[in-house]
């Protein structure tokens, strides 16, 4: 049995078991990379007909953030979008107070795919890698969803989250650009019912996509999905390119998306601003080293020349 399997007991998965495949066994369990506001295990296990099964567990840690509402918002954003057609796991159980899981979560199928992404496991061609997740993300922008479910958040709020207080917080304050970025983003504030919506990942970046050979085979990490303008999915995903010191993919992806939907993404400097403030907020291990400083500070700079 894999080490990591103290997140987890084994009596808790094989309770689990014994009402969603009767007969079955466990045969290891083990905690994939990523795992940040949740746990989310992969567990293979094997019927009593002797059939070796795979599938993913997904529970949200109760002391982050609001763990039925997240377990509730991405089994039922997984399901409504696996409808659609697109690259999703497939929910299969949904356990709301966390009385068969441990912990409010959810199972979902599991789809094998490797992870893309620097430092350990960059692409071959970045251009040519860039070019399909600039697919991708517009497709996931295109999926028609009007009515929007209302499980589904307000993504131009929550992506605006630092507002929320009314007053500019501390870390913003101490941060060399953040009066500048503070002061632009009260300044430029878009009407948003002048743009369309659309559905919002608001986690879209190379982390959360996985690959089959060439092609992206899943998206994944739904739990924050919402409506609002795509410029917000567009802005994070290349403030990653930057950061990682790939400015010309991050040039293919956004020539590719905006091709793709037929126009130029509206707000885009507007929302790489917004997407800053995440690395501001929890800077250690994402800008807090160079060359990561340097490009991050050269991405704002931008972003303010053109809000």
């Amino acid at each position: 049995m894999d080490p990591d399997v103290d997140l987890i007991s084994t009596e808790i998965i094989q309770s689990f078991l014994n009402g969603f495949v009767p007969g079955s066994t466990i045969k290891s369990i083990r905690l994939l990379a990523g795992s940040y506001s949740n746990y989310t295990h992969l567990l293979e296990y094997q019927t009593d007909d002797g059939v070796q099964q795979q599938i993913v567990l997904r529970r949200y840690n109760p002391s982050n953030g609001t763990p039925t509402e997240k377990a509730n918002l991405e089994f039922n954003t997984l399901a409504w979008l696996h409808s659609k057609g697109l690259p999703v796991a497939k929910p299969l159980y949904l356990d709301l107070d966390g009385s068969v899981l441990g912990s409010p979560g959810f199972a979902m199928s599991f789809v094998p795919g490797q992870s893309v992404v620097w430092p350990d496991y960059p692409p071959n061609d970045p251009t040519g890698w860039a070019i399909k997740v600039g697919k991708m993300l517009a497709r996931i922008h295109s999926t028609p969803c009007e009515p929007y479910p209302k499980f589904l958040h307000d993504n131009n709020e929550l992506a605006l989250w630092f507002l929320r207080s009314g007053k500019i917080p501390d870390y913003i304050r101490n941060d060399p650009d953040g009066l500048a970025i503070w002061e632009a983003i009260l300044d430029h504030m878009p009407d948003f019912k002048g743009v369309k919506k659309s559905l919002i990942h608001l986690d879209y970046w190379a982390g959360n996509l996985l690959w089959d050979g060439d092609e992206i085979c899943l998206v994944v990490d739904w739990e924050e999905a919402g409506y609002g303008e795509p410029a917000i999915d567009v802005a994070y995903c290349l403030m990653d390119m930057i950061l990682v010191g790939e400015p010309h993919a991050a040039e293919a992806f956004l020539d590719t998306y905006e091709s793709m939907i037929g126009e130029k993404v509206e707000h885009l400097a507007f929302w790489e601003l917004a997407a800053a403030i995440r690395p501001i907020h929890q800077p250690l291990g994402w800008i807090d080293q160079s060359p990561f400083q340097e490009r991050f500070r050269r991405f704002v700079t931008t972003a303010l020349s053109e809000v």
